[in-house]
């Protein structure tokens, strides 16, 4: 199988919560990191994800947000969107939802914003 995706991470699954219609799938990829990937119940039958089963992650770029520090407070646990893009509730929106609610720094701290178009 060939795929444009070229972040591919080895990795051992932890554990796979089941819910109405997706799966949360928690990957170890080694270096006491941890990817969480939400996907379909069907997809979970397919590639019969187990836990101790070994996967590749698979990540595209586009679904990826890039940070230069963490915020303080937030859980350090970061997942990943599936390939339909589509929203759920991970722990990636509920630090979204925390840092919506932070205090903003002062603006001196940051450098002006220049718009590319």
């Amino acid at each position: 199988m060939r795929i444009s995706a070229r972040n591919q991470i080895k990795g051992t699954v932890l554990e796979v919560t089941k819910g109405a219609t997706t799966s949360h799938v928690r990957v170890d990829i080694g270096g006491g990191q941890v990817v969480t990937s939400s996907i379909t119940n069907e997809a979970v039958d397919d590639l019969a994800l187990k836990a101790g089963g070994k996967c590749i992650v698979v990540v595209k770029a586009s679904d990826v947000m890039i940070a230069v520090r963490r915020l303080h407070g937030l859980p350090s646990q970061a997942a990943v969107t599936n390939s339909s893009g589509r929203s759920t509730r991970s722990a990636l929106h509920r630090r979204r939802r925390i840092a919506s609610r932070l205090p903003l720094a002062p603006t001196s701290q940051f450098p002006p914003q220049r718009s590319l178009i």
